[in-house]
């Protein structure tokens, strides 16, 4: 079978299956939030780990991984990471939430349910964290969670138009 946009296309046309994506997608913001701050911040300093060596230390043990994770440079680069984290989860959310929301309204309607419904689902993310162990909720971290919607419905309008300039 050959891959390409209508193929796809096709295969999302059920509203069932889009907002089971947007559902699945809310449980993971959901559970990574969830994460109590040790949690969050030793698997913050895997991934880091991993994209500065290429692969995972398996030797250095867990305590002296996390006091590694306390040094300036390391802890400013593990906030970054945290950051782009937050705009990633939000960007591929705006995708689902407007793939979900075009099959009931205009693409107009769409971006702004989409846009609404993001900024509300990290609010409530933010107030749920204040309930885990070490973790806090912020409102900086709701708008950078509107940065990754933004940036989202901004690659979704962009590619749009591209789609209809090619097609045309």
């Amino acid at each position: 079978m050959r891959v390409s946009f209508q193929n796809i296309k096709k295969q999302l046309q059920s509203k069932r299956i889009r907002w089971t994506l947007v559902v699945l997608w809310a449980l993971v913001i959901f559970s990574m939030s969830h994460m109590n701050s040790v949690i969050s911040w030793y698997l913050t300093g895997e991934v880091l780990t991993v994209i500065e060596t290429g692969g995972v230390d398996s030797e250095t043990t867990f305590e002296d991984k996390m006091a590694s994770y306390e040094e300036t440079d390391t802890a400013y680069q593990m906030y970054l990471l945290r950051k782009v984290a937050h705009v990633t989860e939000y960007f591929i959310f705006a995708v689902l939430l407007f793939l979900a929301f075009e099959c009931s309204l205009s693409a107009k309607n769409a971006f702004l349910a989409t846009f609404l419904t993001g900024v509300l689902y990290a609010g409530f993310d933010e107030f749920h964290q204040l309930f885990i162990s070490g973790r806090t909720g912020s409102i900086v971290d709701v708008g950078i969670d509107s940065v990754g919607l933004m940036l989202g419905l901004l690659s979704l309008y962009l590619f749009r138009k591209g789609m209809k300039r090619y097609a045309s």
